[in-house]
C-alpha cells in the first residue's frame, strides 16, 4: 500500500507524523512524506520518499512574522499560510496516487488530503494532536484566556461558537477553502470547525482520556490512542555541553522555551534571564532561532538550539514553556513540574488541563515579568506537591508505541495485509 503523509507546522506538528511513517515502513508499506524541507534531516529512514513543499526560507519567514503579543494577527497569518499551501500540497499528492492502493494521512488543519478524498476517493485519515479541536458545550475547551465554561448558560455557549465561526473561522478558513473547493468542482462547506473537520474516513486523537476526558457531545467517530512521544531521541545524542551542565545538582535547573514556531520573542528570553539572575538558578534556553538569545549569557545559563526533550527533561527541576501539546506531553512523561505561558491556538486549553492535574502553574503573557516569574518559580520549587503530582502522572506512561497502534488501527480499518 502507498501511504501519503502530509503535514505542516513546527516540530510538534511534524515529528509525530515522521514516527508514524517509520511504522508503516516497518510493516512493508511504501511511504511518501510531504513537508517543508526544513524537516528532511529529521527523517532518518531512507526508505521514506521525501517530497519538499516550499523552501526552508519560507518556513523561517512565516515563523519570524508570528507575534506572541498579537495572537489574533498571528492566527490570521497562520490560517492564510495554511490555505495558501493547501492546493500546493494537493497537486503534489495527486501526482503520487497509486489507483486502489493509496491512503492519505494528515493533520487537523492541512485540508489537502480531505480534498483528495473527495476528488479521487482516496481514504483520508485525520490525526488530531490536541483535544482543543473538539467542540463541546458540556465542557468547552479553553480557546482564549477567558472563554466559555461548562457552567456558562447554554445560549451563551451557542452564541460564542457562532461568533467564533463567523468572525474568525469563516473569513480565515471557510471562505478561502471554498474558493479552492470550487476550483476542484466541490460543493461549499460551512462552519467547518463544527463538524466537517472531523468527517474524514478515519479520525484519530493522539492524547489519552486521562488528560482530556471525552465529552458526550464530542463527535462520535474519534479513536483516542495516546500521546505521540517519539522525538527521534534514538538517533540523537545529548550534547556534551548539556551533559556537563546538568551533571551538578547544587542549584535547580530550569528550562525555558517558547516553542519551535516562534522566532521573534527575544523579550521572553531577556525577561527569563533577569529572573534567573535574581533566583540564582541555572537555566537552559531552548530555541533554534538563536537571534532571540543575547550574545553574552551569564555562566549559569546556556543556550541550545535543539535537543529531544526526552533526553534531558527528566534531569531538570522545572520546564517553562508555551503550552504546545508536544512540550506539555513530554513534560508530563518526564515527571517535571511546569510553568506555562500560553499565547494562542491550543495552548490555553493544554495549560488548563496541566494545571488541573496539579503539575503546572500558569502565567499569562501580560503578566510575564521578572517579579511574577520569580514568585511563580519559587512557589513551584518550594511546593513539593507539584513535583509529587508530576511523578505520579508520569506513571501513566508505559513503554508502549503509540504510533504502532495508530498504524495497526489504519491497516485494520482498510484490511491491509502485507506479506
Amino acid at each position: 500500500m502507498r501511504i501519503l503523509v502530509s503535514t505542516v507546522g513546527s516540530h510538534g506538528d511534524i515529528l509525530p507524523f515522521i514516527s508514524l511513517a517509520n511504522e508503516f515502513i516497518k510493516k512493508g508499506d511504501e511511504v511518501i512524506f510531504y513537508a517543508n524541507p526544513f524537516f528532511k534531516t529529521m527523517i532518518f529512514d531512507k526508505q521514506i520518499k521525501f517530497v519538499p513543499i516550499e523552501t526552508i526560507d519560507e518556513y523561517n519567514k512565516i515563523f519570524k512574522n508570528v507575534e506572541n503579543k498579537n495572537p489574533t494577527r498571528s492566527f490570521k497569518l497562520i490560517a492564510s499560510e495554511l490555505m495558501r499551501l493547501c492546493p500546493i500540497y494537493y497537486e503534489a499528492m495527486k501526482n503520487d496516487i497509486l489507483e486502489n492502493h493509496t491512503i492519505s494521512i494528515t493533520n487537523s488543519l492541512l485540508f489537502s488530503a480531505r480534498l483528495l478524498e473527495e476528488t479521487h476517493n482516496i481514504p483520508c485519515v485525520t490525526i488530531h494532536l490536541s483535544p482543543s479541536i473538539f467542540r463541546s458545550n458540556q465542557n468547552p475547551a479553553r480557546l482564549t484566556p477567558s472563554w466559555i465554561k461548562k457552567e456558562t448558560p447554554e445560549f451563551i455557549k451557542n452564541i460564542s461558537w457562532y461568533l467564533l465561526d463567523k468572525l474568525f473561522y469563516e473569513p480565515d478558513f471557510d471562505k478561502p477553502l471554498n474558493i479552492i473547493r470550487k476550483k476542484y468542482g466541490l460543493v461549499e462547506v460551512k462552519r467547518i470547525f463544527k463538524s466537517w473537520i472531523h468527517e474524514s474516513n478515519l479520525v484519530v486523537g493522539l492524547f489519552p482520556s486521562w488528560f482530556a476526558k471525552p465529552q458526550s457531545d464530542w463527535v462520535s467517530n474519534i479513536n483516542l490512542i495516546d500521546f505521540p512521544l517519539d522525538d527521534n531521541s534514538k538517533y540523537i545524542s545529548l550534547l556534551q555541553e548539556v551533559l556537563d551542565f546538568i551533571k551538578s545538582k547544587d542549584t535547580p535547573i530550569v528550562v525555558f522555551s517558547v516553542g519551535t514556531a516562534t522566532a521573534n520573542d527575544s523579550e521572553f528570553f531577556k525577561t527569563s534571564i533577569e529572573a534567573c539572575k535574581k533566583l540564582d538558578i541555572r537555566a537552559i534556553l531552548l530555541t533554534h532561532f538563536k537571534e532571540q538569545i543575547p550574545a553574552n549569557l551569564p555562566k549559569n545559563i546556556i543556550h541550545i538550539e535543539y535537543v529531544p526533550f526526552s533526553l534531558f527533561l527528566p534531569k531538570v527541576d522545572l520546564f517553562v514553556h508555551h503550552g504546545g501539546i508536544g512540550s506539555t506531553s513530554q513534560a508530563l512523561k518526564a515527571g517535571v513540574p511546569q510553568l506555562i505561558r500560553p499565547v494562542a491556538y491550543d495552548q490555553f486549553d493544554n495549560s488548563s488541563l496541566a494545571v488541573n492535574l496539579g503539575v503546572a502553574k500558569e502565567i499569562l503573557i501580560k503578566n510575564y515579568n521578572v517579579k511574577n516569574i520569580v514568585n511563580s518559580i519559587n512557589e513551584i520549587l518550594g511546593d513539593d506537591s507539584y513535583k509529587n503530582n508530576a511523578k505520579l502522572i508520569a506513571k501513566n506512561f508505559t513503554e508502549k508505541n503509540t504510533m504502532q497502534k495508530v498504524c495497526e488501527l489504519i491497516l485494520k480499518k482498510y484490511e491491509i495485509k502485507n506479506d
